[in-house]
Parts: C-alpha cells; sequence; structure tokens
C-alpha cells in the first residue's frame, strides 16, 4: 500500500488536474512519469473516455467471489467492474465518474451519454429492447435489464451510491454486489 500511496502521489503531481484519469494510464508511460521524463501532453485534456483498464476483470473476479448474487436479464454481453452510481434522475448526473456502473430504474434514452465511460448498465425494469441497452451494445458495455436489485439489495439505491462495487455479467444476466 505504501507502494501504491508513492505511485498515486507521483502521478497526482504530474496531471494535477485528471487525477481520476491517472490510473488507465499505459505502464511505459506511468514508469516515465515516476523517473521525471514525461510531460503532460496537451491532448490528453482532450481525452473523453475512458475503456476497460487491465485491472478491471481482477476486480470483476473478486466481487464475484465476494459479493450477492442479483438476478435479471442480459442485455448487453461482457463484463465489466466499478463503483454503484444510483441515478434516478438528470439531477444526479453529477454523481457519475468514468468506469462508474450505471444503475437506474428505468431505461431511459437520455442516459446514453454517460455510457461512454460507464463500466456497465444495470436498470430495475425495462426489456432489452430498449434504446438504451442498443446503445450499450453499440458501444460494447455490458448490461443487465429487470434486475432484482433493489429488492435484495436491503439499502436504498440513493444512499447506496459509492458504497458498493458492482461486478455485472452481461453474458448470463447476473449482477454482483459488495460493499467497499
Amino acid at each position: 500500500l505504501h507502494l501504491l500511496a508513492i505511485v498515486q502521489r507521483a502521478i497526482d503531481e504530474s496531471r494535477p488536474n485528471g487525477s481520476r484519469w491517472n490510473w488507465h494510464q499505459p505502464i511505459d508511460r506511468l514508469v516515465s512519469i515516476l523517473r521525471g521524463e514525461a510531460q503532460q501532453d496537451p491532448r490528453e485534456s482532450s481525452v473523453k473516455r475512458i475503456g476497460t483498464d487491465r485491472w478491471e476483470p481482477f476486480q470483476a473476479a473478486v466481487v464475484e467471489s465476494f459479493g450477492t448474487e442479483h438476478y435479471g436479464i442480459p442485455a448487453s454481453p461482457g463484463v465489466g467492474c466499478g463503483r454503484l452510481c444510483f441515478i434516478a434522475g438528470p439531477e444526479q448526473v453529477d454523481d457519475f465518474r468514468p468506469r462508474d456502473i450505471v444503475v437506474t430504474i428505468n431505461p431511459v434514452p437520455n442516459l446514453a451519454p454517460l455510457l461512454w465511460d460507464a463500466a456497465g448498465l444495470v436498470t430495475i425494469s425495462g426489456s432489452p429492447a430498449a434504446h438504451l441497452f442498443e446503445s450499450a451494445r453499440s458501444l460494447n458495455v455490458p448490461a443487465v435489464c429487470s434486475s432484482d436489485l433493489s429488492g435484495s439489495l436491503g439499502v436504498d439505491l440513493a444512499a447506496a451510491t459509492g458504497q458498493f462495487a458492482v461486478a455485472i455479467d452481461g453474458n448470463r444476466g447476473i449482477v454482483f454486489t459488495c460493499e467497499w
């Protein structure tokens, strides 16, 4: 943990305006930052989308091993893992961070822009034919619909934002949750 703290501090010092994006850097860039060789590329501030990093499959396996299963209908294939971010309406969009799992009640189309940086999508109701799931499939974002997540989680979903890690298996329609 001490070594990770040193690495994080060095990366944060090299990119003070984008620290949340730092852990998605390629290993050769991290090495050059730690050696003091890398300068911030002005084009990096325009990067809008973050893809799967090398740790996400490992995180998904850990959450699947220690988490609680919740069942739904597969809506978009793939596996993703991230922080639970419940979005009930437009006022809660500011709670979203890159590589979060978007959890919502209904698959409304106005949430589609969030999928560019989402690790996954879970809805409590809806059908795999909904426009939001079409968007998820086109962006290769794993998704599960009609999940029993709200009832079986045992907490208010709005209060759960940021407190649970979520892994999605969009191939089987299973969502795994565990507390951070």
